[in-house]
């Protein structure tokens, strides 16, 4: 259990930290002291007790996911990898339940990230996790990427994460169908230009964690300008400029250590 939490340390706290200094930064310029009351369990990867505005990480509103993340991965190391495939089954049926009654009691599976809603979060992660397992477990036992998916599979299946916006789709029916079939398709998916798909994985993480303080000092900056759109616009170009540092940091990183197995 040990190796492996190091070895996720590893992967994922740079840019953690990264996120954290960032939004460190642009809080202190709002609330200089609940910034700093928060950043010693920020540090430490934990939720802040009693936060401004109820966040669990009131300097990077994101984490509350990667907490859950961390969470699901002592399941993994504890008892999740001991699990047979029907064992895993019924513990995602289970978390399918969860989320179902979730979305019953508040209409919808947004949420997580503020205290007052924290079992929405764990509901998605305990339904998510082990699906993600159970989905690898049969890609390998029935050979499913024998099935190669065609870029035109893809591009027929995006538009169908749009369809909430449009139909009153619920969330749950995505969540539980759609997206189960693109991830899939998606590990079936053979590209012929595999640049860009490796290049959108390097900088998801980092993005993930950058994008929220980013986020809030454009919004705070826009409200406040006679030129909002301009703003946004260069809020933009800040957010382009944020992904090449971070292609580069982490093709660096790459290149001067050993990697690091993918375990999730």
């Amino acid at each position: 259990m040990r190796a492996f939490m190091i070895s996720r340390a590893r992967r994922l706290y740079p840019f953690y930290f990264v996120g954290l200094m960032l939004g460190l930064a642009v809080r202190s310029y709002q609330d200089p002291t609940g910034a700093f009351v928060a950043l010693p369990m920020g540090l430490l990867g934990l939720p802040t007790p009693g936060s401004p505005a109820d966040y669990l990480y009131p300097l990077n509103s994101s984490y509350w996911s990667l907490f859950a993340e961390w969470l699901a991965n002592v399941a993994l190391v504890l008892f999740f990898w001991r699990l047979r495939s029907q064992a895993l089954l019924i513990v995602t049926v289970a978390g399918a339940g969860a989320l179902l009654w979730v979305w019953r009691e508040t209409g919808t599976l947004h949420g997580g990230f503020h205290w007052a809603d924290i079992g929405v979060g764990l509901a998605r992660v305990a339904f998510a996790f082990p699906l993600g397992m159970l989905l690898y477990q049969a890609f390998v036992r029935f050979d499913l990427g024998r099935f190669r998916a065609q870029p035109s599979w893809l591009g027929a299946a995006l538009p169908i994460l749009i369809l909430p916006c449009f139909f009153g789709l619920p969330d749950l029916l995505i969540v539980l169908i759609v997206f189960p079939v693109l991830v899939l398709a998606g590990a079936a998916f053979e590209p012929h230009w595999p640049s860009l798909p490796l290049w959108l994985g390097e900088v998801s993480y980092p993005l993930y964690c950058l994008h929220a303080p980013l986020q809030v000092a454009v919004r705070f900056v826009a409200v406040r300008s006679p030129w909002p759109e301009v703003v946004g616009l260069l809020g933009f170009c800040a957010v382009l400029m944020v992904t090449a540092v971070a292609v580069y940091v982490v093709q660096r990183q790459r290149r001067y250590t050993s990697p690091i197995p993918a375990t999730t």
